[in-house]
Parts: structure tokens; C-alpha cells; sequence
């Protein structure tokens, strides 16, 4: 899922089948403070343990416990995009490749591998 509770059934699956990992990078800032819940409840330190991060930059990543890390893309040049790409496609004209600026919005939930 791609909520808070699909984000602790991934992490309790990844603990339980005993897989290493060092880091986590959720599709959502939902999952990962989802997943980040789990990994504190089963005695792991984030970041210390693991490394969180989400994507989305949702207000809530801020104020969670551990301050979430994540990637920033603007939703508004998103949605402009996406029009642009539609109307094109009914133009029968071939959609422009675009890409948009993502920004790594750095907080307390990650470290560096090693790091402290």
C-alpha cells in the first residue's frame, strides 16, 4: 500500500525474512514514516540503524519524531506537465521529453553509509 500501514507490513516483511539493509527510500513520505514506526518498535535506531527516506516533502515528514529526509518536486510544474503532455497527445503531436528539477530535502532521518 501506499499509506502508513503498507509502509509497516513492508518493513516487518524485510525484519522477518532476517534481510540486511542499511536504508530505506519509500515511494511516499507516508510509507517511510510508516516503515520508520516499525523499525523504532522492533528496537532499530533511525538513523543510526537505518537510514529513512521518503518523497513527496509532505509538512507531516517535518514534524514526525525523526524529521523525515526527502526528495521535493514541485506538484504544481508536475500537474502543468502532465497537461501539456495530454493536449499534445490529442494535437497528435509527440509529447517533449521534460524533466523537472527534484531537490533532496535533507533531515534528521538519513545518514551517510558508515555515518554517525
Amino acid at each position: 500500500g501506499f499509506d502508513m500501514v503498507g509502509g509497516e507490513k513492508a518493513a516487518l516483511q524485510v525484519i522477518q525474512e532476517k534481510i540486511h539493509f542499511t536504508a530505506i527510500f519509500a515511494v511516499n513520505d507516508l510509507v517511510a514514516i510508516g516503515a520508520s514506526e516499525v523499525l523504532i518498535r522492533q528496537g532499530l535506531r533511525v538513523p543510526e540503524d537505518v537510514s529513512v527516506v521518503g518523497y513527496g516533502d509532505l509538512s507531516v515528514g517535518r514534524y514526525y519524531r525523526v524529521p523525515l529526509t526527502t526528495v521535493h518536486q514541485p506538484t504544481a510544474d508536475l500537474g502543468v506537465g502532465a497537461v501539456r503532455a495530454v493536449w499534445e497527445l490529442l494535437e497528435k503531436i509527440r509529447p517533449e521529453t521534460r524533466r523537472l528539477p527534484v531537490d533532496l530535502v535533507i533531515r534528521r532521518s538519513s545518514v551517510a553509509p558508515g555515518g554517525k
